[in-house]
């Protein structure tokens, strides 16, 4: 679900209270819950989800984003594939892992690369 069409451009394209958050989840359901709390926590959300390299680069490539939130494990993708495509287009863009699983963030935590700064 995405509540508005982001477009492609600087970020002063965009009012300052909305955060364009490109969510890479395989799951819907699972989606969900993370934007509602970015909501909660009193921000205009507007958001896209893929779920595997090829949605993502389309998604880095057609719009400006202002962060990137990742869900550890996918099947057929992850975390660190996902940071992989991020890298890849040179954009500079925060990027933050989500799990429901604290046991997937610390399997995945050691071989991550050192530019990221892992806090539990």
């Amino acid at each position: 679900m995405q509540d508005v069409e982001a477009p492609r451009g600087s970020p002063s394209d965009v009012p300052v209270d909305v955060l364009r958050v490109l969510v890479v989840e395989d799951s819907p359901d699972d989606a969900e819950p993370t934007v509602a709390q970015l909501r909660r926590a009193g921000y205009r959300i507007e958001f896209e989800r893929v779920e595997d390299a090829g949605g993502m680069r389309a998604a880095l490539e057609s719009k400006s984003w202002d962060l990137v939130l990742s869900d550890s494990s996918m099947p057929g993708f992850s975390a660190r594939a996902a940071l992989g495509v991020l890298k890849e287009t040179g954009l500079d863009i925060p990027f933050i892992i989500v799990s429901g699983s604290r046991n997937d963030l610390l399997k995945d935590a050691p071989s991550m690369p050192t530019s990221v700064d892992a806090r539990l």
